[in-house]
């Protein structure tokens, strides 16, 4: 039986992520931070919809700044440190009468042109009013386990349960 009590996945802010070498069609490369659940889809979409290619993969923890700085020896034993931004996106649709919110992860020193990217694709009657929100958590991501491909990971309920049927 669950309270109000019981926490929920993600509630302690912490959150596994994949870090990754983006590269476009012309060679240019940027990193990005994409939640562990959510990688293979959306690695496919920039592939197949983008024509993306991907490298230098690694595991990461996000962890957020207060708990980071409460702890800095703990965290900073555990691997490559990076400050990185999560962001809380809520937007409201009044077609379909449903909130979607979203969390993306940006390097702090990307983060301010992520937010106009953000806020250049939302209209500006719904980023000025109480059908939007967009909130900016400061973090860090610790990275371990660096991989040549996605392959040494086990991503998803079928990564890690295939060999078992």
């Amino acid at each position: 039986m669950m309270t109000d009590e019981t926490p929920q996945a993600g509630d302690n802010g912490f959150q596994k992520l994949i870090r990754c070498r983006m590269v476009n069609r012309e060679g240019q490369s940027s990193i990005r931070y994409v939640t562990l659940e959510y990688f293979l889809l959306w690695e496919y979409m920039m592939q197949h919809r983008h024509g993306f290619s991907f490298e230098e993969y690694s595991l990461g923890m996000w962890v957020p700044e207060e708990e980071f700085e409460h702890k800095p020896d703990l965290y900073s034993h555990s691997g490559e440190v990076e400050r990185v931004n999560r962001f809380n996106i809520a937007i409201y649709d009044e077609n379909y009468h449903y909130t979607y919110c979203v969390a993306r992860y940006v390097r702090d020193s990307e983060s301010d042109a992520f937010n106009e990217v953000v806020l250049s694709h939302v209209p500006a009657d719904v980023r000025n009013s109480d059908r939007f929100s967009m909130e900016q958590i400061g973090g860090y991501c610790i990275v371990r386990d660096k991989a040549p491909d996605r392959e040494r990971f086990v991503l998803g309920l079928y990564g890690g349960l295939h060999d078992l049927y």
